[in-house]
């Protein structure tokens, strides 16, 4: 090449290229190449490239054992180290010379792809945080309570943001509280901290993140007050006193509380870590209010179950030998006594299955409702009643024993209810399939529900007769209810009452 034509085209080109000799000496570069060797062409030409450039010596051996007439283009990836620098280059090596025989050199174009490299490291460092995060939410839908809650999320909170300590306080009573601290360190160690002092107030305050990339910039910038985590009132240390903790990333948790971490290393966390952490604790508050719910719901049962105990033991014993003794009188008397007698052990039963069974469904399996609904027909005192049904039902996904006992009510409840508790009910009951395929109907061809008070059967003490205990259609309520289904009120084609429990297929 001429000058004039080198100056114009090797010198100005923007790709870096180094020029080899058969030795594999540096005969020639251009000032891209200058600028990723970080030295003058001047002091390069001549020097073996190996010793320039180590980290390209596997190839050029790899180069030199294939030469001769099969000595063709090889690309490569390396990186070079400057210090604390590091830098990606992809490399690609080409053969100069004829055709055939060995080459009297190479030329070696170098294209920095650091940019790209760190790229794809903080994409897959992201990706790896997320899939740590979605362990540590998993892990949280397991605690039981807000403190097993907190707990979990601070220690997982320290994994996945590869920070020294994570630590969450609650806010209580105008101080945040710290509650829940990763590794040994005990939580009673560290003071309330009130919400309008320091960074913890500033994040639950203004319910937005803040990094703090170096606490110790942070601590001289405003002396007197504590920005960091818990211990506003004490003295902070001397300006050029290394604090233990040096980078703080603080995030607020609803109207619950914060959760901080940090790391003895400036800078230690980004936005991605900061991204993550405020993941993590939208997944602590929903936790959390999750635990809170369940905490009630077992409280409640406890109530529920200690009722029931009540209730099976301290009334139906006495109960039992009321009856016993009503059973050895005689007279016009003993009719009345032993119809409230046996009122009160139906009352009894129903409040049990409300408190015990209600909104509890067992295994649940495909059911064969005809065979369901003769077993349910068979433990009803129907007396004279009828029931009408097709040969073939089908079958429903529910738990077999909460739809036995589902059936019984409606028998009973049409049975009870064609009668004035005088005459024999001769009422006829029909179960089928509802005609859309979505569920299906217990009716009978009795009196009937008025239209206005449809909704009404529902409720919870609602009857009409006088010796009625008005639970009967709750526990139905309930029991369709447990397995998601619907049951409304409606009018059979011969006037009567007609239920439809609608199960989605």
């Amino acid at each position: 090449m001429t000058p004039i034509a080198r100056d114009q085209t090797f010198e100005a080109m923007t790709e870096a290229v180094v020029v080899l000799d058969a030795a594999n000496r540096i005969v020639d570069l251009n000032p891209a190449a200058e600028g990723i060797l970080s030295e003058p062409g001047a002091s390069l030409v001549g020097a073996p490239a190996t010793e320039v450039l180590p980290e390209l010596a596997e190839t050029l051996d790899a180069i030199d054992e294939a030469a001769g007439a099969s000595a063709r283009d090889t690309r490569t990836e390396l990186t070079i180290r400057d210090g604390g620098d590091r830098r990606c280059l992809n490399v690609r090596v080409s053969p100069i010379g004829a055709p055939v025989g060995e080459p009297t050199g190479y030329t070696v174009l170098l294209h920095d792809i650091t940019a790209r490299k760190v790229a794809e490291e903080r994409a897959e460092e992201r990706r790896q945080k997320i899939e740590h995060l979605h362990r540590v939410a998993c892990d949280l839908t397991a605690a039981h309570t807000r403190e097993e809650v907190f707990q979990r999320a601070v220690d997982g909170g320290r994994d996945v943001l590869t920070a020294d300590v994570c630590r969450l306080s609650i806010e209580t009573e105008g101080a945040l509280v710290p509650t829940a601290n990763s590794g040994d360190d005990a939580v009673d160690r560290h003071d309330p901290q009130p919400v309008d002092r320091g960074i913890a107030g500033e994040t639950f305050q203004s319910g937005v993140s803040v990094v703090v990339d170096d606490l110790a910039d942070a601590r001289s910038a405003a002396p007197g007050s504590d920005p960091g985590l818990d211990r506003p009132e004490r003295a902070l240390p001397a300006v050029d006193t290394e604090p233990s903790h040096r980078a703080l990333l603080s995030a607020p948790i609803g109207d619950i509380g914060i959760v901080q971490a940090l790391a003895t290393d400036p800078g230690a966390f980004g936005d991605d870590d900061r991204e993550v952490l405020e993941l993590l604790t939208t997944h602590i508050e929903t936790a959390a209010q999750r635990a809170d719910a369940e905490s009630e719901l077992r409280t409640e049962r406890d109530r529920l179950e200690e009722f029931a105990s009540v209730v099976s033991h301290d009334l139906r014993n006495p109960l039992n030998v009321a009856q016993g003794h009503a059973e050895l009188l005689e007279g016009d008397h003993v009719e009345p006594i032993d119809r409230s007698l046996s009122r009160m052990e139906t009352i009894i039963t129903d409040i049990l299955t409300l408190a015990r069974d209600g909104d509890a469904v067992g295994d649940v399996r495909a059911v064969d409702l005809g065979t369901c609904t003769e077993e349910a027909w068979t433990t009803v005192d129907t007396g004279r009643a009828v029931l009408r049904r097709p040969d073939a039902l089908g079958t429903v996904d529910a738990d077999s024993g909460r739809l036995r006992q589902l059936l019984e009510n409606l028998f009973r409840n049409a049975v009870e209810h064609s009668t004035d508790g005088r005459t024999e009910p001769t009422v006829t009951i029909g179960v089928g399939r509802i005609d859309d395929g979505t569920g299906f109907y217990v009716e009978d061809d009795g009196p009937g529900i008025p239209p206005d008070q449809r909704d009404a059967v529902f409720d919870r003490g609602y009857t009409t007769r006088s010796d009625g205990t008005g639970l009967g259609l709750p526990i139905v309520e309930r029991i369709a209810d447990a397995h998601g289904w619907t049951v409304a009120a409606a009018e059979s084609s011969t006037g009567g009452a007609r239920f439809e429990i609608r199960t989605g297929g």
